[in-house]
């Protein structure tokens, strides 16, 4: 079980941001299985995201001029 507690307010609003911008995706996804398992699997789903989101290590992308002072 994913604990959120920890989290930040705004991170957890984040979370649930992004996980209604895939809702209809996962809705979609889960049509494939049968009526029974429907809802398990879109609970399945949201799990998943939200542990790839806790894994994953978010970095600012490096500015053009970077690459330039790198090189000199």
């Amino acid at each position: 079980m994913i604990n959120l507690n920890y989290l930040a307010p705004d991170q957890t609003e984040d979370i649930e941001q992004l996980l209604n911008h895939f809702d209809s995706k996962i809705k979609q996804t889960s049509r494939n299985a049968s009526y029974h398992n429907r809802h398990d699997l879109e609970q399945e789903l949201r799990l998943k995201i939200i542990e790839k989101l806790l894994e994953v290590e978010f970095r600012e992308a490096p500015e053009f001029w970077w690459f330039f002072q790198d090189c000199s």
